[in-house]
């Protein structure tokens, strides 16, 4: 998602406060356009640098229903992106990668489209209990893939 909205508009330049509210400004103006909603609760952050990590611009959002997202865009950017997905059962959106973010890679990550829920919310799968997941995964697996605690 994140890298979509680097891609889609190559008027982006490394990244500074003013670029930064540029983004900001960018992604108000996206819908999601096979359900026709606004991206919403949209933050936009200045990080100056800070070791390990240099400067960089977050921006973070919700894609309806249940989509919350975070790009960032390092001080000095290489013209790449990079997306950290969830690798299993997701439900939270990641923190900063100091290692793409010195290498000049914007980056991207998201929940998923579910929130998991604390003190682990990368373990909670109670999002497969909810339609349309059920009937696509869980239903399938759960005799031998749905943990109890869900």
């Amino acid at each position: 998602m994140g890298s979509m909205l680097l891609i889609a508009n190559p008027g982006f330049v490394d990244a500074n406060p003013t670029a930064c509210e540029y983004l900001k400004e960018y992604v108000e103006s996206l819908t999601d356009e096979a359900l026709a909603q606004p991206i919403t609760n949209i933050v936009t952050t200045w990080h100056a640098p800070a070791d390990p990590l240099p400067g960089y611009c977050e921006v973070t959002g919700r894609i309806f229903p249940e989509t919350d997202f975070a790009v960032r865009l390092p001080t000095l950017w290489n013209g790449r992106s990079i997306h950290f997905g969830g690798g299993g059962w997701d439900g939270y959106v990641g923190g900063a990668d100091a290692t793409s973010l010195n290498l000049g890679y914007a980056s991207s990550t998201s929940n998923g489209g579910h929130v998991g829920r604390p003190p682990m919310p990368v373990f909670d799968c109670s999002f497969g209990l909810k339609d349309p997941y059920y009937d696509t995964f869980i239903r399938w697996y759960e005799p031998v893939f749905l943990p109890e605690d869900c």
